[in-house]
C-alpha cells in the first residue's frame, strides 16, 4: 500500500501533513537509516521533506528487490519533488560518513545496530527508535543491556494520543482478530493489558461489538469461557504468558485462540497444550504481532516522523545547552 500511495502522490500528502502538524524540522542535521523496505522509504522521504541536510541510506550488501525499489522510488521522488536533501545510498557506512551523523534511525531488526558502527558515531548523536522502545527487549537494541552503546535514545510511545498512532491501535487489533478468523461482534474476549493501550483497545473493541473482560494479568482471571485471549502486555525479557499461564488457557478458552498483539507467549508451551496463536509465525521478541503498515501509510508515517521529531528535539536541546557545533560542520564526501 505504501508503494501505491507513493505512486499516486497520497504518501507525499500524508508525510507533509504530518510534518506540518508536529513541526518536524531536520534542517542542518544528518540522518543515517536503512534502505531495505517500504517502511524505510517512508523514513527517508519524511527526513528529506523535513529538510535534513544529508541522508545516508544504507542498503544490504547484496541488493534485494525491495532495497532496489527503495532506491528507485527515492530517486524518482527526488526528481519529481525536487528534494533538497543530499541522499547518499551506500552498502557500507564508512568512518567519514559515520562521523557526520546526527540521528541514526533504526527499526527493530536494523542492520545498523553494530557496536563497531555505533562506536564511530559522534557522542552527540541520537538513536531514533522507529518503534515503541518498550519492545526493545532482546538483541543489540535491548535497553536493559546498554553496554554495547552509549548514546541518547529517542522513541515514541504508541499509546500516547499525541503520537498519532494510538488511534490506529484498536483498528489494528480488530484487523488481527479478523485475520485469526474471529468475528468481533460474536466474540467474548479476554483483554490482557498492563499499559496505556488498555482504554483505547477496550473502547475500540467494544465499539465493534466484542464482549470484553479486561485484566492486567492472567492471575486475576478465574472464569471463562472466552473465544479469544488478546495479549497486549508490555514486552519484557520474560514471557508475558509463560508455561504456567499457557497451561490454563485450554480451560479458559476451549477451542479459542490467543491473538498476540504485543508481548510474548511461550509458543513451545502453547504447542504442548494445543493452544492456537495468531499470528502462527513468531513475530520476534518484543515485536507487535501485526505491522503498522497493515493499515496503510498513515500509522507508518506517524511513527517514523514522531521518532525523528523526538531525536531532533534532543539535539536542539543539546545545542542550546552546549552550543551549535553542528552548524560548523562540512559534509564529508565519504
Amino acid at each position: 500500500m505504501i508503494w501505491a500511495d507513493s505512486t499516486s502522490g497520497r504518501l507525499l500528502e500524508i508525510v507533509d501533513r504530518r510534518r506540518a502538524d508536529i513541526g518536524l524540522d531536520l534542517s542542518g542535521l544528518s540522518v543515517l537509516t536503512d534502505a531495505r523496505t517500504e517502511e524505510d522509504f517512508v523514513t527517508i522521504l519524511a527526513a528529506a521533506r523535513a529538510g535534513a541536510a544529508r541522508i545516508i541510506a544504507a542498503g544490504p550488501l547484496r541488493a534485494t528487490v525491495r532495497s532496489a525499489q527503495v532506491e528507485a522510488m527515492i530517486r524518482r521522488a527526488s526528481a519529481e519533488m525536487g528534494l533538497e536533501s543530499r541522499i547518499d545510498f551506500t552498502e557500507t557506512v564508512e568512518p567519514a560518513m559515520a562521523r557526520q551523523v546526527d540521528i541514526i534511525a533504526v527499526e527493530r531488526q536494523s542492520s545498523l545496530i553494530k557496536p563497531a558502527l555505533l562506536s564511530m558515531l559522534p557522542p552527540s548523536s541520537v538513536l531514533a527508535m522507529l518503534f515503541d522502545s518498550r519492545g526493545a527487549v532482546s538483541g543489540g537494541l535491548d535497553l536493559s543491556q546498554r553496554g554495547a552503546f552509549d548514546m541518547q535514545v529517542a522513541a515514541v510511545n504508541i499509546a500516547d494520543p499525541e503520537s498519532g498512532i494510538a488511534e490506529f491501535l484498536a483498528p489494528l487489533c480488530l484487523l488481527q482478530m479478523r485475520q485469526a478468523g474471529l468475528l468481533p461482534e460474536q466474540s467474548r474476549c479476554l483483554l490482557l493489558c498492563d499499559n496505556e493501550m488498555q482504554d483505547v483497545l477496550e473502547t475500540g473493541l467494544r465499539a465493534a461489538g466484542a464482549q470484553i473482560v479486561t485484566a492486567g494479568s492472567l492471575d486475576a482471571v478465574s472464569q471463562g469461557p472466552f473465544e479469544a485471549v488478546i495479549l497486549a502486555m508490555t514486552p519484557s525479557r520474560e514471557y508475558r504468558l509463560d508455561l504456567n499461564a499457557v497451561s490454563r488457557l485450554p480451560e479458559l478458552m476451549p477451542g479459542g485462540v490467543v491473538v498476540q498483539f504485543w508481548g510474548d507467549i511461550d509458543r513451545s508451551a502453547a504447542r504442548y497444550f494445543s493452544v492456537e496463536i495468531w499470528p502462527p509465525v513468531h513475530p520476534g521478541r518484543g515485536q507487535m504481532g501485526i505491522r503498522l503498515s497493515a493499515l496503510g501509510s498513515e500509522p507508518v508515517v506517524d511513527m517514523r516522523s514522531g521518532a525523528l521529531l523526538a531525536a531532533a528535539r534532543m539535539i536542539r536541546k543539546d545545542e542550546r545547552l552546549h552550543g551549535a557545533e553542528r552548524g560548523k560542520r562540512v559534509l564529508a564526501t565519504g
